[in-house]
């Protein structure tokens, strides 16, 4: 084994300098690079995080907002809120599911059944799609924990969904 060049020893290119004043910054230069490439990755991964953070948070919100309206009685805006869950969110089951509460509080059964059909499917799909088919359901296991990740970003495991039942 080849004993480390110290910073203030002679520098093994035979210039006669200190290595620290010669050949050190040179013969660091892969470290430093590997360092900065180690860091941009970690610095792209937390934004990566926060993004479906933020994303996660929004749709709860967006969601449980529906739910607030429904028990206030404002279905009207109930569903429009419904339905904009269904355009920015397209790839969660919650538009659906908050839309069939609209129409199960208006009496409408029917297109309620309907809409709760598109949820047992698209958790269907999202079951036989997913990496999550050969996963066992723990205790806390539902459907409102069953979610792909947003567009673009990575999913984490084991999360569960902050949404309010939808049990009633």
């Amino acid at each position: 084994m080849m004993n480390k060049t110290g910073r203030n020893d002679p520098c093994p290119c035979g210039s006669g300098q200190k290595y620290k004043r010669c050949c050190l910054a040179m013969d660091q230069q892969p470290e430093s690079a590997a360092r900065a490439a180690a860091q941009a990755a970690a610095a792209a991964e937390q934004e990566q995080i926060e993004a479906m953070l933020d994303w996660e948070e929004e749709l709860d919100e967006r969601s449980n907002g529906v739910i607030d309206l429904i028990d206030a009685g404002k279905l009207d805006e109930a569903e429009r809120a419904a339905r904009d869950l269904l355009e920015r969110f397209p790839e969660v089951h919650d538009g659906y599911d908050r839309l069939g509460m609209v129409y199960e509080a208006r009496g409408q059964h029917r297109e309620a059944a309907q809409c709760y059909r598109q949820v047992i499917e698209f958790v269907r799909t999202i079951m036989t799609t997913t990496s999550w088919a050969s996963r066992p359901p723990s205790r806390s296991w539902s459907t409102n924990s069953i979610r792909p990740p947003p567009p673009d970003l990575p999913q984490r495991s084991g999360t569960a969904s902050s949404h309010r039942s939808t049990d009633r």
